[in-house]
C-alpha cells in the first residue's frame, strides 16, 4: 500500500495498491455479483450483508491504513463500517461533511472508471479538487469540520463501484465485533 498526502483544500490522502491483486479480484468479483445496479440511483450493500470473508480482507487493510494516516491514535479498538456502492450514471450526492462518529474515511475504487471524491473549502463551494480515480486505491481523509466533499457519476457511461470504509469513533465490545 502506497499513501500520498495532500493539504489543499484540507488534509487528505490518496492510496494505490490498497489490496493485493488476489484480494482485489476477490473483492471486485464479490461486489459485481452482490451489488447489482439499480435502474436509477445508488444501490448500497451494508456491513451486515457483506460476507465474513470479504470483511476479513478489508478490515485489516483499513486498520493498517488508519495506523499510517493517523499514527497518534490506536484505532484497533474502534468499530469498522464497510459499505459497497454501485451508482448509475448522472447521480450525485450533495456537498456534506461526514457525521461526527466517522473518524477516518477511505473510498476504495472498484470499477474501471469513475469520478473521484470532490473536495470543497466550504459547503457552498466551489470544487477545489477532484481526487483521481485509482482502481484498487482511492482517496480518504480524517474527518474534521472543514472536510466538505461530494461525489457523483456525471459523465459516466457505466455504474461507479466503490467500497466505503470508515473507522468509527465508537469502541468495539470485543475483538471480533466487526467481522461477525
Amino acid at each position: 500500500m502506497k499513501i500520498e498526502y495532500y493539504d489543499d483544500p484540507w488534509d487528505h490522502y490518496q492510496v494505490t495498491d490498497f489490496l493485493t491483486k488476489e484480494e482485489f479480484n476477490i473483492v471486485r468479483d464479490y461486489h459485481i455479483n452482490n451489488v447489482k445496479p439499480l435502474k436509477e440511483g445508488r444501490n448500497v450493500l451494508p456491513l451486515q450483508l457483506i460476507s465474513k470473508e470479504i470483511r476479513r480482507i478489508l478490515s485489516p487493510r483499513m486498520y493498517e491504513l488508519a495506523a499510517q494516516v493517523d499514527p497518534r491514535r490506536d484505532h484497533s479498538n474502534r468499530v469498522m463500517n464497510i459499505e459497497m456502492h454501485t451508482i448509475q450514471p448522472d447521480w450525485e450526492h450533495p456537498v456534506h461533511q461526514d457525521i461526527q462518529i466517522k473518524k477516518i474515511t477511505f473510498v476504495l475504487d472498484i470499477s474501471a472508471e469513475g469520478n473521484g471524491t470532490r473536495l470543497y473549502e466550504r459547503k457552498d463551494g466551489p470544487i477545489v479538487k477532484t481526487m483521481p480515480w485509482i482502481v484498487n486505491g482511492g482517496g480518504g481523509f480524517i474527518r474534521s469540520d472543514s472536510t466538505w466533499h461530494s461525489f457523483d457519476t456525471h459523465g459516466g457511461t457505466e455504474p461507479r463501484r466503490t467500497v466505503i470504509l470508515n473507522i468509527m469513533n465508537i469502541f468495539k465490545a470485543n475483538e471480533d465485533s466487526n467481522i461477525k
